[in-house]
């Protein structure tokens, strides 16, 4: 279900924020990048950093603050050693050969905007995130679709193209063996990548919930993406 069609009378991103601070879930996987490199961390806190984007005020069209913002919330810590620096966890899924956009780059496929946008998000919710703070009820993680479908071998590149109609039926496929979908929401996956990456995205929830996040045995303040086995 698309946020648009959340009840609701305020904005889109409002009801958003609304449905998680609820807290109707264990744990909540979001497709966006939690944090900056421990480099450009504020006092090298992930709690710091919630507050400073706090103070950040909205871009004029959207209301969240600008990819530009972040950046230069982050270069005010430390100058980039170089163009696109990655976290420890994002720099685990390129050497597998997954794309991974630097949340501290504004160009072309830049990750800032998606950062600017979450870290707004993560912090009108106020809920607890992983994997700072330890497994309870109403818990946020960090998902990366492109990276779970690889880890289960499947085709991760391109699927996202509305022609890539044969690649999402090929996730789809693995997908139907390890979670129950009705027609519908498999018509649905197959049309539109957002909706395939969302029931994705399950699977990080699922692996905070029981412990089997891949790759992970602790993390500093750069944060961890949730994979599951």
């Amino acid at each position: 279900m698309p946020v648009q069609s959340f009840q609701g009378n305020v904005p889109p991103f409002e009801r958003l924020v609304e449905f998680l601070a609820r807290a109707d879930f264990d744990v909540a996987a979001i497709d966006a990048p939690f944090a900056l490199p421990l480099a450009h961390m504020p006092d090298g806190r992930h709690s710091e950093l919630l507050r400073q984007v706090r103070l950040l005020p909205n871009a004029p069209d959207r209301p969240f603050p600008r990819g530009a913002d972040i950046l230069a919330l982050g270069e005010a810590v430390a100058p980039r050693a170089e163009a696109k620096p990655l976290r420890l966890t994002e720099r685990y899924w390129v050497t597998r050969g997954v794309n991974t956009r630097s949340t501290m780059w504004c160009g072309a496929r830049g990750g800032a905007p998606f950062a600017a946008a979450c870290l707004r998000l993560i912090e009108r919710s106020g809920r607890p995130m992983w994997p700072w703070e330890p497994m309870q009820h109403g818990l946020l993680a960090e998902a990366f679709p492109a990276a779970q479908v690889r880890q289960w071998g499947l085709p991760h590149q391109g699927y996202s193209r509305l022609s890539a109609v044969k690649v999402r039926a090929a996730i789809m496929n693995s997908l139907r063996k390890r979670i129950d979908l009705t027609s519908a929401q498999v018509d649905t996956a197959l049309n539109c990548a957002d909706a395939l990456d969302a029931i994705v995205a399950v699977f990080a929830a699922i692996a905070v919930c029981y412990r089997t996040v891949i790759g992970f045995t602790s993390a500093n303040e750069e944060g961890c993406i949730s994979v599951a086995a």
